[in-house]
């Protein structure tokens, strides 16, 4: 990977900086609690801490664990995760206040969580929206691979449309 992931600053401090590892959705659940005062609600923080983590085991960053026997799943780093740069994914300026305005009066943490969501749908609109211009570029670069790279921006093209349906919802969640 190319550029650095962006991860949640508590996800980030909590996997990167306290080096956190073979753990269960709980376990990290108690301890993005212990750590992090935007998560008072536990059911909530359980099922951002759930989102984040299918998020990584997608990119084949952690690999899912379930030995016979034990009722709850174990969730280890991969090679690819200790290969991988990661950086804390910061707000956008022009909703950073009222992320913190929301943290700071506590009003309701599912609001928290859906401007992550919103942030990082924004994020991967702009990623997969620099892929179909750069497929643009190299279609013109390399006329002889048009149609394999034709394919694969028109992949990038239906994912930017998933994205921006799903950008549209959240956003319209938060009106």
């Amino acid at each position: 990977m190319s550029a650095a992931l962006p991860l949640h600053s508590d996800i980030y401090n909590i996997l990167i900086n306290n080096k956190y590892n073979n753990f269960t959705i709980t376990e990290f659940r108690n301890e993005l609690v212990k750590c992090s005062d935007i998560f008072d609600d536990k059911d909530l923080a359980r099922k951002f801490i759930y989102r984040q983590v299918n998020r990584l085991i997608n990119r084949n960053l952690l690999i899912k664990i379930r030995e016979s026997g034990d009722k709850k799943a174990r969730f280890v780093k991969t090679e690819l995760f200790s290969s991988t740069s990661f950086r804390k994914k910061v707000p956008r300026s022009d909703t950073n206040d009222l992320i913190f305005t929301k943290i700071e009066s506590k009003t309701d943490s599912s609001l928290i969580i859906l401007e992550e969501e919103k942030l990082e749908l924004q994020e991967n609109l702009d990623i997969t929206l620099s892929e179909v211009n750069a497929y643009n570029d190299l279609i013109i670069r390399f006329p002889d691979r048009k149609r394999q790279l034709t394919i694969l921006r028109s992949r990038a093209k239906k994912t930017l449309m998933h994205l921006t349906g799903k950008l549209n919802a959240v956003s319209n969640l938060l009106r």
